[in-house]
């Protein structure tokens, strides 16, 4: 996969037992490439079941990830415990999918149900 990406804000609160750290995140291109194999997947009553290759392409995500926890002590160290993560988006202004499968058929069905 790849990212090019920036933290464009950083919200910090620590405070003497608990935490929060927010981080509005903008992705301008991102991309991976995976295996799938989908069984019983049926999709607006069509079965979209296959295995196969998929590409993801996808440009300009902008969201914010939020980091809850616990400040802990040992000894003379201070430490940070993370019991929550929230994800809030994310907005994309463009995702692209291309599913090949080994049977061609659902990989072509899937690449136009997700696109």
């Amino acid at each position: 996969g790849h990212l090019s990406s920036e933290i464009k804000d950083v919200d910090a609160k620590i405070g003497e037992s608990d935490f929060s750290l927010s981080f509005n995140v903008f992705i301008k291109n991102a991309s991976y490439e995976a295996n799938y194999d989908y069984k019983g997947a049926i999709f607006d009553g069509v079965d979209m079941s296959g295995k196969g290759r998929k590409v993801f392409l996808g440009d300009n995500f902008r969201f914010t990830s939020t980091f809850n926890g616990v400040v802990n002590q040992n000894g003379d160290y201070r430490y940070l415990k993370i019991t929550d993560v929230s994800l809030n988006g994310p907005i994309i202004e463009m995702a692209h999918f291309t599913f090949e499968s080994e049977d061609g058929k659902s990989g072509e069905l899937l690449t136009k149900l997700m696109n």
